[in-house]
Parts: structure tokens; sequence; C-alpha cells
């Protein structure tokens, strides 16, 4: 078997990046914000800044964007069901009780977020589509990899990259069709499936397991991204 070992440089310190970027708008809101919405914006940032090392600000921008559109409908789910059980007169059960009313930051922050909407893909449908994503955007690493897809791909070429996150997995798959080197060339899915965070918000990525095998089998995909943690044998995929 072949074994190409490619090395490549740290991440920039800055990039030719839109800016303000979500991170940035969002950065303006204190952090006890974030404790009284019940988000843990620790992890979030943890996660962020994984992305961001391995993937560029482009991916890492996603990776938050979707991350909030997750918390704000789970908020706005929760609060439209107190409205609803509190339009009648029966005893609610202590944890459909009434809720404190939102801060004000929670609407500022679903304004900030939905001004970004027309710049990500919503990695919750399995036909999302992104933006062209330019290559200064990301980081080398992700550079690397192209390269070395760009050198070895086929007609009959398929791989599997594995990462060391989900979100880091579930972005790789969203940016790299986008990307004006691969378009056309590769097709993604992503070798994972629910997942729970902290929080306990179940937490879904494109292209569950089982779909992601299956596209990948039938070679209407081309490239599967996985974390290095998911129970998978490769002979599970090829076979």
């Amino acid at each position: 078997m072949l074994q190409v070992t490619k090395s490549f440089l740290h991440p920039p310190e800055e990039y030719d990046f839109p800016s303000p970027s979500l991170w940035m708008c969002l950065q303006v809101f204190d952090t006890n914000v974030w404790d009284h919405i019940n988000v843990s914006w620790h992890q979030i940032e943890m996660r962020y800044n994984m992305t961001l090392h391995n993937l560029g600000p482009y991916a890492a921008s996603l990776f938050l964007h979707a991350e909030l559109q997750q918390h704000i409908s789970h908020i706005d789910l929760e609060y439209s069901h107190n409205t609803q059980v509190a339009e009648y007169d029966i005893d609610i059960p202590t944890k459909f009780a009434s809720k404190p009313p939102l801060p004000q930051a929670f609407w500022e922050i679903r304004d900030v977020h939905a001004g970004f909407t027309d710049f990500f893909p919503d990695l919750s449908s399995p036909n999302y589509t992104s933006i062209p994503v330019p290559m200064a955007w990301c980081t080398p690493k992700v550079q690397t990899l192209v390269e070395l897809l760009l050198a070895y791909h086929t007609s009959t070429f398929q791989g599997i990259v594995f990462v060391e996150q989900r979100q880091v997995a579930a972005c790789l798959t969203s940016i790299l069709p986008a990307l004006p080197e691969l378009k056309g060339i590769i097709h993604t899915a992503c070798l994972v499936g629910q997942g729970v965070g902290i929080d306990g918000l179940a937490k879904s990525t494109p292209g569950a397991r089982s779909d992601a095998i299956a596209l990948f089998r039938k070679r209407e995909v081309n490239l599967c991204t996985s974390p290095l943690r998911v129970a998978i044998s490769v002979s599970d995929v090829f076979l």
C-alpha cells in the first residue's frame, strides 16, 4: 500500500476573510447572557477554535452558525410550548412551568445569526448547498489535502478523511465540494450520525453513517469524512 506523507505550514494569524465575521459580532455580548439562556458558550468556543485551527475561518463560522441555529430553534420551541400550555387553566407540571422572560440580548443574538443566513448552507438539510469557498479562507492543512485529492483523483477514486472532532468532519464535508478547485470532482458525505452535546441536545450532522456508507457504495459520493473516535472499519465502507 502506498503511503504519502505531506507537511504543511501552521495556520496564519490573519485571513482574507469578510469582516466582521459572525464570531466577531458575537463578542459584543456578555458571557453571562449565554448562561442565562442555558447555552454552554465555553464548549462552543473550544469547538470553534478547533475548527478554525484545522479548517479556517469559513468552516469555523459555518460550525458556529449551525450550532447557534440549533440552540435558537430549541429555545424557540421551549418558549412556544410554555406559551401554549399557559393558555389552558390546568395544573402544569413543574418542568413545564412558565419560564422567565428571555433577555433582550437573546433577540439581538437571534438577529445577528439571521443576518448571516445567506452566507452559510443549512447543514440540517440533506441537499444543502454552499457558496463558493475561496482557498484563501482555508488553512494550509486543507490546501494540502486539496493538492493530494487532485493528485490522486481518478474516475474510480474513493477515499476517507479522518479528523479529530465531529464538527470538523461535518464542516469539511461541506466546504470541500464548494472549493472551485474541487467543484464537480469531489462529492462528499459524513460518517457521523447522532450525538449528544454537553447541554443534552441531540446534535445531528449531515449524512448519517448508514446513509453515507450507502451513498459511498453506490459511488454517488467518492470521499467520506469521519472522526477518529467513530467505531467503523474501513472494510465496512469498501465492502
